[in-house]
């Protein structure tokens, strides 16, 4: 066989059976093997570009939680790709990379292309926000590199691997290699729960507590995981607090949820904490900044945190925020210790107590833009489509309020991209919409024009796979979150205000968003100011003709920016 073949029945080895990517040279064998060797043939999902490729695998590992593969061309695809990779990290993602380049001999380098798409040690351009790297010798330790990568992928904190392959590797013949279920062998993974003794412990502590108070962080996609934390909220009688940066975690509805989710906490959430004499944290996004609104007189083992995201961090990125000084670090799996935990305390239940009123002050900083009346009308529409068809919401605006729509199940929203950056979120929807392809349940994106305008060439991928899937660009003509800073430095200044549209707008000409749609393969593209009475109808219109007809589907929703 070649070595691509082997490197190919790798990959179905360790359980892939997609792969997303923009084809490239530098994987040649791999790409031909993948195709026509059969006990190696993937499904391709062709994406537009490079970064694409990697924004849909995480999307489809956030509805999954499994493993996701992606392939890079050569050093271009790789530079091309960071910005998704990072992404990928910042949100703990188990996205396996497989990269290539020219080959390593010189001797036999093709003129020209193969020096220019050649860098050694190509994987120093992701070092810094990669789990790990490997650059195997042979197609051989390929595989081997391969079952390796992605155990540690998967290995918590989760996280992106990359392995960039030699293109003559794949390339040479090998007479008897080893059984490839011998080199893509790996190890289960078993996730770190709370020992006898720290149960004991936090039982205590729990049981002594009148006022205790939950943060449901990064926990997993799984119904019975969502049953356990309600389970457990009602025996301890405790309130509960979610964050937008996460996926949903706990019923935004349910009485014990204190507010709805934000990027930061909210004074009533402030106030709980504050008057709190208990606080669980499992694995929150910044769980210092969490913390620091708690009652300073608490002690540390009042004060615990289920997390091992420690371990992820790192000098050069700086994702891990402050350090949680004043907490009990338990480095555990958070939902192996929120069973640990409900095991205790299993068929108890205890009222809420009671939350002093709001402490006066303010909240967390606007993100962008606001449009309340605007985005209550679009989530108005979802809520009335809900009746008909569960939906996913892949992603929401920087300006969106969680209130709008309740979160009742653990695949109602799954969370930010991680790095904040654009162009990401037509990319997660498209692996979304792979991931919930024939469950019934619909992906449903909204997004800015900003981000729509730089990452809609992804849609692409979605129309020529018949993935359903509802995008509704919420298209102010204006970058919304850097108006919202240039104003403030303006007011701090003293300096007109009249200026601060300068550079942030998206007009002369204006986007023509539902002609980009149409010509990406969306079955049909619509633009409909925010306030027009059909909105709710044409929603739900394009909803069913996403799902009936299995593609994409736009609404371009004009919204209000001055």
């Amino acid at each position: 066989m070649w070595g691509s073949d082997l490197i190919a029945a790798g990959l179905r080895q360790v359980g892939f059976t997609v792969t997303s990517l923009n084809p490239g040279a530098s994987y040649r064998g791999l790409h031909d093997s993948m195709v026509n060797y059969p006990d190696g043939q993937l499904d391709i999902l062709t994406c537009l570009h490079d970064e694409h490729a990697v924004a849909v695998a995480h999307g489809w590992t956030k509805v999954t939680g499994r493993p996701a593969l992606a392939m890079l061309h050569s050093n271009v695809g790789l530079l091309h790709a960071t910005m998704a990779i990072y992404n990928a990290w910042v949100d703990r993602a188990p996205v396996v990379i497989i990269g290539a380049g020219g080959p390593r001999d010189a001797a036999r380098r093709r003129p020209w292309i193969e020096w220019i798409h050649t860098f050694q040690d190509q994987a120093q351009l992701v070092r810094p926000y990669t789990k790990w790297d490997d650059q195997p010798a042979s197609a051989i330790s390929a595989v081997r590199s391969i079952a390796q990568g992605t155990f540690l992928a998967m290995d918590g904190p989760k996280g992106p691997v990359y392995i960039c392959l030699d293109v003559l590797d794949q390339e040479e013949w090998l007479d008897s290699p080893p059984p490839v279920s011998e080199l893509a062998a790996r190890p289960n993974v078993q996730q770190p729960g709370l020992t006898g003794e720290q149960v004991k412990e936090i039982e205590q502590a729990l049981r002594g507590a009148q006022r205790p108070i939950i943060h449901f962080g990064r926990v997993s996609r799984d119904e019975s995981d969502w049953a356990l934390r309600m389970a457990l909220v009602e025996a301890l009688g405790a309130w509960v607090i979610t964050d937008i940066r996460s996926a949903a975690a706990f019923p935004t509805n349910a009485p014990a949820h204190v507010s709805h989710p934000g990027f930061g906490l909210d004074m009533a959430q402030q106030t709980a904490l504050r008057s709190a004499d208990c606080v669980l944290l499992f694995d929150p996004v910044d769980p210092a900044s969490i913390l620091s609104a708690c009652d300073p007189d608490l002690s540390k083992d009042k004060l615990l945190l289920f997390s091992r995201d420690h371990a992820a961090h790192r000098g050069f990125v700086k994702d891990g925020f402050s350090l949680p000084a004043q907490a009990t670090v338990f480095p555990v799996d958070p939902d192996c210790a929120l069973l640990n935990l409900y095991e205790a305390f299993a068929g108890e239940s205890k009222d809420l107590w009671e939350v002093p009123a709001a402490l006066s002050g303010t909240g967390p900083d606007s993100q962008s833009l606001a449009a309340p009346v605007a985005y209550s009308h679009i989530a108005a529409a979802l809520n009335r489509l809900r009746e008909h068809f569960p939906i996913t919401l892949a992603k929401l605006p920087l300006s969106w309020s969680a209130d709008l729509i309740p979160f009742t199940h653990p695949l109602d929203y799954l969370g930010r991209d991680g790095g904040e950056g654009l162009a990401s979120g037509p990319g997660l929807a498209v692996g979304i919409a792979l991931a919930l392809k024939d469950s019934g349940r619909l992906p449903v994106m909204v997004l800015g024009d900003g981000d729509y305008a730089m990452g809609a060439s992804a849609l692409w991928t979605a129309a020529n796979k018949n993935l359903p899937l509802l995008v509704l660009v919420a298209a102010n003509g204006v970058y919304g979150n850097d108006v919202v800073h240039q104003e403030r430095v303006a007011r701090d200044r003293q300096r007109s205000l009249d200026n601060i549209w300068v550079g942030q707008s998206l007009d002369h000409p204006s986007l023509q968003i539902t002609d980009i749609a149409r010509g990406h393969g969306a079955l049909k593209a619509v633009r409909m100011d925010q306030s027009d009475p059909a909105l709710s109808d044409m929603i739900t219109q394009l909803a069913q003709l996403a799902l009936e007809k299995q593609g994409v589907t736009v609404l371009e929703v004009i919204m209000p920016a001055r």
